[in-house]
């Protein structure tokens, strides 16, 4: 093996003057002159041996774009052929390059295209991490062979980053054979070891790069009707555009104007019982691209802040609001990405979004009402390379708000949108201000990684808020959090070890995702990997772990003991179980005041299985079951997916949880919290489906279909003034007369049709509609879910109609 990596550490392309035709056929002057590289080593399933059918590849240039040649051939299996959208991974025959332009050994840009034609783009980076939602416009084409299939590849240098031409760049090239489950690669990485980008092989030097700095533009054109259940319609019509220059063959900068477009399908729904907040991920392109720049230790930019809906504003007694708030109009936003000298990489982002109105009606007339102002988001991340093995770099996030002071006057006092009332001409909202630094480092074997970081969060301006686990942070606190995190990844002995703390008021979701704050944190794992196909299993790991959560007073918020196995067998299919015993402790965030209940133990399995991907139905099924004192707790999601036409998928994704006993807090009554014993079930189905009429023009249908239920029983008090509450020795009590159950059916669908009529330019046509109904219950109750009426009610519909022109 280690002459097939010294003969590809050689890999020279050719510069031509007349460059291929883009048609997957690799017959003109170009590559017949180019040599071949074909020394290709199997990574599955017969790691080291030579590859079962050969491949090669061939690298050339001209001055504008790198092309890549990939001859396959393919005559012990049939070729598998899967149409799909853009983007989307399915088991098909394909082939990977991956660039690692700026020769960092930590980098790379991925492409990939499939034996049908479907192109597949990404960004690797920190070595082993990938963003899958990079999308950039290049092209390739792939034609049907005597011996197999080829593929042509065109990526214009105007996509890459690199230095100067004397400077190798890191390359590798993998083909995936569907029907035999077979990965080969140029540059072979060795099955179960780490490491990725740092393990590639050469390409290059070039004789010349040409400097890619230009303008791109992508103006649209945007126009909807939207039907509301008062079956008012609403029509819009929308300009708007991205502009991008390429500052250097390093440095990008992009300004989007009204980019809010592309969450044309709906969030998938959950039954949240836990105490934090439920994640949702990132949809809109402007925001997905140059993610991994501003990715950091701790996610101190979650992007779904900017444009978010807002909280209904709280409002004087006796106005009611004709209507929930509206996500916060996305008026700009700005980033630079890139790298600047020879390995400093920079990502800078900026955006606005405008300030957040509501109606409200009450005995003298409408009134409108402030939701949220307008907000200004601004977020740096700099990365300075210490060669291939790591680098040290900063982060910081700023949030600024601007009050227009209209919020009501109730007496003397201003009624804030978050409830606060305060002096006039004092502020409602707060600025916050995050910053940090951290390192990574990966041993030359790509087997240990150390990483740490520490940073600090302030806040200025607006009254004081009270935190969920009671603690109170005001104008001009700040609270820093560190970590360190090292492991061992390669085959044998394997272990991963973090340690961690969040100061009492550390608090950066202004721009960020935090959980929680106020904890000192520790995990430690250790095990066994074993990558060499056995009797019956290709590969396995078995873990040790153990991990404590304690907040700053001490109490135990969490921790516990568990082992788990993770199994790839000899047919594909694979297995994760994992036995867990985790011990009593308290949650200082459920009352949402600071009173710490006390949760009995628990002693879960945890248990994943997905049959083989080569077949035409797939299934996979991952379910928890947890033991309580009072009653189980069970969750379970599922996936089958059918292949039923190479250009037809179908997904259908179950989901089912059931809660049974936990005592939980309920609400406030008498200077008491009142407790209930939790009774909750939640099941959904949401479909997928996939039509690919060509590599560039699918449609795509989404459907959710989804109803939770919660109740609650056995009622008990304890006095408000208790800090800590244990189960023991609440006080019963009769029913609350107030309302204690809930339940809520809803049904989310979505048409959407995409084409890209030409290279980077896009015509959407999409359809949703959404409908819910929500129904409460006095105490005692059961709390039934009414599908019916959930079905019935009337429903929010959208038809827009998105069209693109891409002009390099």
């Amino acid at each position: 093996m280690n002459a097939l990596v010294a003969a590809i550490a050689a890999v020279t392309p050719m510069r031509v003057t007349a460059s291929p035709h883009l048609d997957g056929v690799l017959d003109e002057a170009a590559w017949t002159r180019a040599a071949p590289f074909t020394a290709f080593v199997q990574k599955n399933p017969d790691a080291g041996q030579p590859a079962s059918e050969p491949t090669s590849v061939r690298v050339v240039y001209d001055d504008a774009s790198l092309w890549i040649g990939i001859e396959c051939t393919q005559l012990r299996s049939k070729i598998v052929r899967r149409l799909t959208r853009r983007d989307r991974e399915v088991d098909s025959d394909r082939v990977e390059v991956d660039l690692d332009s700026r020769a960092t050994g930590r980098d790379a840009f991925h492409f990939e295209v499939s034996a049908a034609g479907v192109l597949v783009d990404a960004l690797r980076f920190n070595d082993t991490d990938l963003n899958a939602a990079w999308d950039e416009n290049w092209d390739a084409r792939v034609a049907t062979t005597a011996s197999g299939w080829s593929a042509e590849i065109r990526i214009p240098f105007r996509v890459l980053r690199y230095g100067d031409a004397s400077r190798p760049w890191g390359i590798q090239v993998r083909r995936f054979v569907a029907a035999q489950q077979e990965l080969d690669e140029l540059a072979p990485i060795p099955r179960g070891e780490a490491g990725e980008t740092s393990r590639y092989g050469k390409l290059g030097p070039f004789e010349v790069l040409p400097d890619t700095g230009g303008v791109e533009l992508r103006p649209f054109a945007l126009g909807s009707i939207a039907r509301t259940p008062d079956r008012t319609y609403t029509p819009r019509a929308s300009l708007g555009g991205d502009l991008k220059w390429h500052a250097t063959p390093t440095l990008t900068a992009d300004l989007s104007i009204d980019p809010d477009f592309a969450q044309v399908e709906a969030d998938q729904q959950v039954l949240n019982l836990t105490t934090y907040e439920t994640y949702f991920p990132e949809k809109r392109p402007f925001f997905l691209e140059g993610a991994e720049l501003f990715a950091a230790p701790i996610q101190a930019l979650y992007t779904r802040r900017i444009g978010a809906v807002p909280d209904a504003p709280a409002l004087p007694d006796g106005e009611i609001a004709r209507a929930a708030p509206d996500p916060a109009r996305l008026w700009g936003a700005g980033k630079l990405v890139g790298t600047a000298g020879d390995d400093t990489q920079i990502g800078a982002l900026a955006a606005v979004t405008g300030a957040d109105r509501i109606t409200t009606d009450d005995l003298t007339g409408a009134h409108d009402r402030s939701a949220a102002p307008w907000t200004g988001y601004a977020a740096l991340r700099v990365r300075e390379g210490l060669g291939e093995r790591g680098y040290v770099g900063m982060f910081s996030t700023a949030v600024g708000r601007f009050e227009s002071n209209d919020v009501p006057v109730v007496g003397s006092r201003l009624l804030c949108p978050d409830g606060s009332n305060v002096a006039p001409g004092t502020r409602c909202t707060h600025d916050a201000l995050v910053g940090g630094i951290d390192g990574r480092w990966r041993s030359a074997s790509g087997a240990y990684l150390a990483e740490a970081d520490v940073a600090a969060s302030t806040i200025h301006g607006g009254p004081p808020r009270v935190e969920r686990d009671g603690i109170v942070i005001a104008s001009g606190d700040s609270s820093p959090q560190a970590r360190v995190h090292v492991a061992k990844e390669d085959n044998g002995l394997v272990f991963d070890i973090t340690t961690e703390a969040d100061g009492r008021r550390f608090d950066i979701n202004d721009a960020g995702y935090l959980e929680r704050a106020n904890f000192i944190h520790t995990d430690w794992n250790v095990g066994w990997k074993d990558s060499t196909p056995g009797t019956f299993a290709r590969d396995s790991t078995t873990q040790l772990e153990y991990f404590y959560w304690r907040n700053w007073r001490g109490e135990r918020i969490s921790g516990g003991y568990q082992v788990n196995t993770h199994v790839t067998f000899l047919n594909y299919w694979t297995m994760f179980t994992e036995l867990h015993w985790r011990p009593s402790h308290f949650d200082d965030r459920e009352v949402g005041d600071g009173t710490v209940l006390q949760h009995s133990g628990q002693l879960g399995w945890e248990l994943s299985l997905a049959t083989d991907p080569r077949r035409d139905v797939t299934v996979s099924w991952s379910q928890s079951l947890y033991f309580l004192t009072h009653g189980p707790t069970y969750t379970g999601d599922g996936d089958v997916t059918i292949h039923a036409l190479p250009q037809l998928d179908i997904e259908v994704l179950p989901s089912v949880l059931v809660a049974r006993g936990e005592d939980r807090y309920v609400t406030d009554l008498d200077d008491n919290h009142v407790f209930g014993r939790q009774y909750a079930f939640a099941a959904g189905l949401t479909l997928r489906t996939t039509y690919t009429f060509t590599p560039r023009a699918t449609l795509q249908l989404y459907g959710q279909l989804f109803g939770e239920s919660v109740a609650y029983r056995d009622f008990a008090t304890a006095p408000a003034g208790e800090r800590e509450v244990l189960v023991s020795e609440l006080a019963p009590i009769s029913a609350p007369s107030v309302a204690t159950g809930t339940s809520r059916a809803l049904l989310n669908a979505s048409v959407v049709f995409r084409w890209e009529w030409r290279l980077g330019s896009t015509l959407y046509v999409v359809y949703s509609r959404a409908q819910s109904a929500d129904r409460t219950f006095a105490a005692m109750e059961d709390a039934p879910i009414s599908w019916t009426s959930g079905l019935g009610t009337a429903s929010t519909q959208v038809f827009l109609i998105k069209a693109s022109y891409w002009w390099p």
